[in-house]
């Protein structure tokens, strides 16, 4: 699934002309869908050092190994009603029927302000909201934007703390003419450092404790049409391309809510992790990829391991016995607990 934390849109054939444009954003409408194409990273070649004014970006020969389809509905069509925990939603999204979106139009940014994972019943808010895109864009133009989402829950009778804080430095660094395997148009071209910060810290009386802090750095490249669609998305993490997809089209779509979402409060578990009490071996059986990290009381790390969907098998033979903190993230989601150790 893509990765896009500034803004999505929709590829719409246009001008070959070159010329210098500025950006004008709305919101999505309800009851459209847009494809993309994801470029498999093996075949992509894209010089992302081509910059400045009146360039020519000639990517036609992008080969599409996936697609991905989002829905946008209105609000009140998602599981969870936006006049609920989101009264001021216009318009909301999903691509996997699971996490749902919900956003808005702010000052100076579409901004998205809260998302719904229906797999947990779980709801998030982003204070202050994320940038979707930006209401307007043009050449030379740099905007700073900052969001913090902060997700509590506990364990054993402990409150648990997750907070995300999100940093996006957007340049305008370049305009001229794209050519995609779809199409030509004029666009603007804006380079995004993006710096995310995760913690999850824990009180057991003594007041907060961090447990775990994860710092990742991205810098994305985004191709822009005057009405503000992304055309081209590239992300890359130390100089090397890691996600490449460009827009193939949209159209009208109703979207409708799966049965099993719309007439059941889903509370499947996110993990299990079992014996608990253990002396050596751990089975830890989770719903998707994702990653485990051992901590003991003091905050330091024992152990982070990658875990596959489905079961895996952690060692904590070698660790001292008492009481191991562990946090398994999958996606946004965060699920931390007690493990013994005998």
């Amino acid at each position: 699934m893509k990765t896009n934390l500034l803004f999505t849109g929709l590829f719409i054939a246009g001008l070959t002309t070159t010329a210098q444009i500025s950006v004008t954003s709305s919101l999505p409408l309800a009851n459209t869908m847009d494809r993309t194409a994801i470029c498999s990273n093996g075949s992509v070649v894209i010089d992302t050092s081509i910059k400045g004014a009146n360039k020519v970006w000639d990517f036609s020969t992008l080969t599409a190994a996936e697609y991905d389809t989002t829905f946008f509905l209105d609000p009140s069509d998602g599981p969870y009603k936006g006049d609920s925990a989101f009264p001021a939603a216009v318009v909301a999204s999903t691509d996997d029927d699971t996490t749902f979106n919900y956003y808005r139009s702010g000052s100076a940014k579409i901004e998205e302000f809260g998302h719904y994972h229906s797999n947990d019943t779980t709801f998030t808010a982003w204070n202050p909201a994320i940038m979707y895109r930006p209401n307007a864009l043009t050449y030379g133009q740099t905007i700073f934007d900052t969001a913090t989402s902060v997700t509590t829950s506990s364990y054993s009778g402990f409150p648990l703390r997750a907070t995300v804080n999100i940093t996006q430095i957007i340049h305008c660094d370049s305009w001229g003419e794209l050519t995609l395997p779809n199409g030509t148009q004029n666009t603007l071209r804006s380079q995004i450092f993006v710096q995310i910060y995760s913690t999850v810290e824990i009180d057991t009386g003594a007041g907060w404790m961090p447990i775990m802090n994860d710092l990742d750095t991205m810098v994305n490249y985004a191709w822009l049409n005057a009405a503000g669609d992304i055309l081209l998305h590239v992300t890359t993490e130390s100089d090397t391309i890691t996600e490449v997809y460009y827009f193939m089209g949209n159209s009208a779509h109703t979207y409708e809510l799966p049965v099993s979402i719309a007439s059941s409060s889903n509370s499947s578990s996110l993990c299990n992790v079992y014996p608990n009490p253990s002396s050596g071996m751990v089975n830890v059986t989770v719903t998707d990829n994702g990653k485990i990290e051992l901590f003991d009381l003091t905050g330091k790390v024992l152990t982070a391991d990658k875990l596959m969907k489905g079961n895996n098998v952690v060692n904590i033979a070698n660790f001292t016995a008492g009481e191991i903190i562990y946090v398994i993230t999958i996606g946004s989601k965060v699920n931390s607990g007690r493990l013994i150790k005998q």
